[in-house]
């Protein structure tokens, strides 16, 4: 049996009176805007975002090391080496570094995406000694790198030059990369980018510096604003810019990956909102990354043939439905496990495991259990005695800072 919902209404933090005397919209869109935390001044950009409301990127910790080094390696015909992550944002982080730096004038690019089930989240030492292998001098991370302090070690022993764009929270100590650029560092105004919205910061400063046209880079913004959507950060500021035309582009995107993906989820022609990428597109680019490699999503984003588009998204599609399967008998489980066997009267926090709960789709189920007990919650996969877990949290309970008070644990 589920427990009871209790209804909370919104603090609000601004007078809405205030707010509809002041920008001219009705009262009941005013107390909604009320609630969103929003500062007086930035309803304006709220209500009717505009590209031209950016931040400069060049307020971004290292972004002019980063850029500068960045055109060395294209001048000096260097293999750059870019390593992702295996979720959406990483992917399209990936794409989007992929496909910019092709159109700069990089003719050397390896794309990187570490295992799930062998590596794990985050810069691989396998894949630093992949670089070396490769012979590159230059690593982009993208999505992933702030805490690879002895991958990062590894790569500067080899002579390879790290440069970390990433949007997760730092340690006290930061990696001892070349440059790390990053949104929760320093005095960028907008802490709250996405890996792919940093990566967009990034290449917007290069074009900003070197003074090449950014229409281009405009036009990835379908891109980014299924990163930044899929990643689940606010919809605030400048991921509120990037979704909003990014969406526009995404509804007349010419990448034939994107048009194939809307085709199997019978989305051409439809109007596009972000609810189509967090419970359509999102999902779809997701499920090889959770079931297999993502290798395939980072495929379509960057392909040109039409035919292998199509081949794509199609294999996508069917391992999106399989994860779906995978997900619904993993859910039954474990409700039925907290109903039978934890007191939700007592307990605070949920922590389940079980042998052989696939590892790629617990992320999804301590979403929906964290939602249906209101309990942060964390799923564990165990496999020959070792365990994998997975959380999830909920409002006004910080989980990252929680566990970081036991992290001596």
């Amino acid at each position: 049996m589920s427990p009871n919902k209790r209804w909370r209404i919104k603090e609000q933090f601004v007078d809405p009176l205030r707010i509809s005397k002041s920008y001219g919209v009705p009262l009941v869109i005013a107390k909604i805007l009320a609630t969103r935390e929003l500062p007086f001044d930035q309803i304006p950009t709220f209500l009717n975002p505009k590209l031209d409301a950016l931040h400069s990127p060049l307020m971004l910790n290292d972004i002019e090391i980063a850029i500068y080094r960045i055109k060395s390696a294209i001048d000096a015909g260097e293999r750059i080496f870019i390593h992702g992550d295996y979720d959406v944002d990483g992917v399209t982080s990936l794409a989007l570094l992929y496909r910019n730096l092709k159109r700069l004038g990089a003719s050397d690019i390896i794309t990187y995406i570490p295992d799930r089930f062998e590596e794990g989240y985050g810069l691989s030492e396998k894949g630093i000694r992949e670089a070396k292998a490769h012979g590159a001098k230059l690593i982009i991370t993208v999505d992933c790198g702030i805490t690879a302090f002895k991958e990062i070690r590894l790569a500067n022993r080899l002579g390879i030059d790290v440069i970390v764009t990433d949007h997760h929270e730092p340690k006290d100590e930061l990696p001892e990369a070349l440059a790390v650029v990053n949104p929760k560092l320093g005095r960028y105004p907008f802490k709250e980018l996405a890996g792919v919205g940093v990566t967009f910061k990034l290449l917007e400063a290069f074009y900003d510096e070197f003074d090449v046209d950014k229409k281009a880079l405009f036009w990835d913004l379908d891109l980014v604003a299924l990163g930044t959507v899929a990643d689940v950060v606010p919809i605030l500021d400048e991921n509120r810019i990037f979704t909003k035309f990014g969406l526009k582009v995404l509804e007349n995107t010419k990448k034939v990956g994107l048009l194939a993906l809307r085709q199997v989820a019978h989305l051409n022609g439809s109007r596009l909102k972000t609810w189509h990428i967090s419970f359509v597109l999102g999902p779809r680019l997701n499920a090889s990354g959770r079931l297999t490699h993502a290798r395939k999503a980072l495929e379509l984003l960057i392909t040109r043939s039409g035919e292998r588009a199509i081949e794509i998204a199609k294999a996508l599609d069917a391992e999106n439905r399989n994860r779906q399967s995978i997900e619904k008998v993993i859910l039954q489980e474990a409700i039925e496990f907290v109903e039978n066997n934890i007191d939700l009267d007592k307990n605070r926090i949920l922590v389940i495991g079980k042998d052989g709960w696939h590892e790629g789709v617990i992320g999804i189920v301590a979403s929906r259990l964290a939602e249906r007990y209101n309990r942060p919650t964390v799923l564990v996969s165990f496999k020959n005695g070792t365990g994998k877990g997975s959380a999830r949290s909920i409002r006004n309970f910080h989980l990252y800072n929680a566990l970081k008070q036991v992290e001596e644990l």
